[in-house]
């Protein structure tokens, strides 16, 4: 169901139309890994700031040019 959802944001140019989708996937499995990870959390002062950086990256990264 995500899948589709990201194929039918892709058609709409929500997101790069080059992107492969099977990334989008690989990225999400991995954010509890990030997470969790001691030496990313010492980047940073709060895991509430950590977690907004991860987000703005992937979803910005996700975006057209156009649109960032």
């Amino acid at each position: 169901m995500v899948r589709k959802d990201f194929e039918e944001a892709q058609q709409k140019g929500w997101i790069r139309d080059d992107l492969n989708i099977n990334f989008l996937f690989y990225l999400l499995n991995h954010l509890t890994d990030m997470i969790t990870d001691e030496e990313l959390t010492s980047l940073y002062p709060d895991t509430t700031s950590m977690f907004k950086e991860i987000m703005e990256f992937f979803f910005y990264g996700i975006m057209p040019k156009e649109h960032q």
